[in-house]
């Protein structure tokens, strides 16, 4: 009788043992999370089509860990910039980004640009990825050297620390010319452990 009552005890603890990758917590959109600074498309003689308003913005926050602070934010911007007499057209700048709203919060980049990395589905996010502060899947302004202009569905990569440790993400978005729609988001809240760009648990 002894021995199976320290049998059940040791499957009983053995079952209550906590997994060492933490939990992963996802969050879907119902309906989706749209977001453009552009009303409306305007074809002209002198370039092929021109977004309006010229100033104009539009920004979505994101608690990624639920912690009821804001972590991330998607900001649409459209503005007017005088380059060119000659061609209009290009004086009407567009962009849209994700920035980190504090010093500790990251979006893992493509290369030395500012530009979102786009991650497969099952693709690792990791420590080793570039990290910036911010990226782009939009910019189209003539005053910068480089410029970016992401289409279609993508994982972005986001990591965030708190308290000297460190948390991975993964926001699940679709761009279509000047609109960003936002799908789902998700983090595991293991400090250290790696994500996978859809992974749910």
């Amino acid at each position: 009788m002894r021995i199976l009552i320290l049998i059940s005890l040791l499957f009983f603890f053995l079952g209550c043992k906590k997994s060492t990758n933490g939990k992963i917590f996802v969050t879907k959109f119902y309906p989706e999370i749209e977001l453009t600074s552009v009303d409306t498309i305007v074809n002209l003689p002198s370039c092929i089509s021109l977004a309006l308003p010229a100033d104009s913005s539009s920004t979505i926050l994101l608690d990624i860990d639920k912690d009821g602070v804001n972590d991330f934010d998607i900001t649409c911007l459209s503005w007017y910039n005088f380059v060119s007499a000659s061609s209009p057209c290009s004086n009407y700048q567009k962009s849209i980004m994700i920035s980190g709203l504090n010093e500790n919060n990251f979006v893992a980049i493509e290369g030395d640009y500012f530009v979102v990395k786009a991650f497969d589905l099952d693709q690792e996010i990791e420590k080793s990825e570039n990290w910036s502060n911010f990226a782009y899947f939009m910019k189209l302004d003539q005053g910068l050297w480089f410029s970016a202009n992401l289409e279609g569905e993508m994982y972005v990569g986001l990591k965030f620390e708190k308290q000297f440790k460190k948390y991975y993400a993964w926001l699940y978005i679709e761009k279509i010319d000047y609109k960003i729609i936002i799908k789902s988001y998700a983090f595991r809240n293991k400090s250290g452990k790696t994500i996978k760009a859809g992974q749910t648990e």
